[in-house]
């Protein structure tokens, strides 16, 4: 389940990594971390959320805080 509408932890997600975030909210599961990576990648309006969840694993750390970065601006300016 996506915690998506949990904005404490929202801004944390985009704040920290996937391993620090998981150990700071140890009663998370690494399935509703991914839930929520989904959930943001879907609203966020890119059509393939699949793929690019997968390339965020892919590419490396610095991949991932690129895609980041750009989710948070995306969900920042939609959240209004």
């Amino acid at each position: 389940m996506s915690f998506i509408t949990d904005k404490e932890k929202m801004v944390d997600f985009f704040a920290m990594d996937k391993f620090h975030f998981l150990n700071y909210y140890y009663y998370l599961t690494e399935e509703e971390y991914e839930a929520t990576k989904k959930d943001v990648l879907i609203r966020s309006g890119h059509e393939d959320a699949e793929m690019l969840a997968e390339d965020w694993h892919i590419d490396g750390v610095e991949a991932g805080k690129i895609v980041q970065s750009i989710m948070m601006t995306e969900w920042l300016l939609n959240k209004k």
